[in-house]
């Protein structure tokens, strides 16, 4: 036999292997399995609510009194019941609690292989000055009529944010932002996504400055009283509102627009 035929019959068998395997491997995930997780931990009036998550959405509003409510529904997909029960049990959502701090980590390390899929999605009440510290890999993160500090983050997901009257750190990779301010806090605004337009709306009396910044946009400030600076350029913005007298909201992108606007 020639090294020609010979490496062509080698090409035939290990290809045959590859569609065997894939015939064993089933990658759509047909079944689903989901279970509620439901807790409740109640905290100082500085305490600090951090979740990280993978995939899902994260939905915050504020609560009365003293006590944080989560409830987590868990879903699990797989290529059929019994893998997608499995996948469900063997993953956890992690939590540590104090007074002082709440932590919770949803994560799968078997995410994704073999057709398999798992998210949190996560609804949660708590007294609205305490800080949130929020973060998802791929999902959505919500937060309503919140006084306290707000960080939250993705790599792939919208970052959503209404009524807001604390500071704000909002960044994502692939992923819009939009946020809306009932307030201008002391220690600002900060906002910073490389693939996604950036929306942010300030009450019109609000006194501070805005810097913008973009690589591949637009930028556009509207409905404010502002001044702005003459060493202005198409990529950086910066302007003083109402005088200028207080916090700064900054706002970067790479690709996308920026729009500030008063409302």
């Amino acid at each position: 036999m020639t090294r020609r035929a010979l490496s062509l019959k080698r090409s035939a068998a290990f290809l045959a292997l590859v569609a065997l395997a894939a015939c064993e491997v089933d990658f759509v995930p047909r079944a689903e399995a989901r279970e509620e997780w439901k807790k409740s931990y109640t905290v100082a009036a500085d305490a600090e609510l951090a979740i990280e998550n993978t995939n899902g959405t994260i939905v915050v509003t504020p609560g009365t009194g003293s006590t944080i409510e989560i409830v987590a529904t868990r879903i699990a997909k797989a290529g059929s019941d019994e893998a997608a029960k499995k996948l469900l049990a063997d993953t956890r959502i992690e939590e540590s609690a104090s007074e002082s701090s709440v932590k919770l980590t949803s994560r799968s390390s078997r995410m994704g292989f073999g057709g398999t899929q798992y998210q949190v999605n996560y609804e949660v009440r708590a007294p609205a000055g305490i800080a949130l510290n929020l973060s998802a890999t791929n999902g959505t993160i919500d937060v309503s009529s919140w006084e306290g500090r707000v960080e939250m983050s993705a790599t792939n997901g919208t970052l959503e944010g209404s009524g807001l009257k604390g500071e704000v750190d909002a960044s994502t990779t692939n992923g819009k932002i939009d946020l809306r301010l009932a307030a201008l806090a002391e220690r600002g605004v900060n906002v910073e996504t490389t693939n996604g337009r950036v929306s942010v709306e300030l009450p019109k009396d609000s006194q501070g400055r805005v810097i913008a910044r973009v690589t591949n946009g637009s930028i556009s400030v509207e409905g404010l009283n502002a001044e702005p600076s003459p060493s202005n350029t198409r990529r950086r913005y910066e302007a003083a509102i109402n005088g200028g007298s207080g916090p700064t909201v900054t706002v970067e992108t790479t690709n996308g627009s920026i729009t500030v606007r008063g409302s």
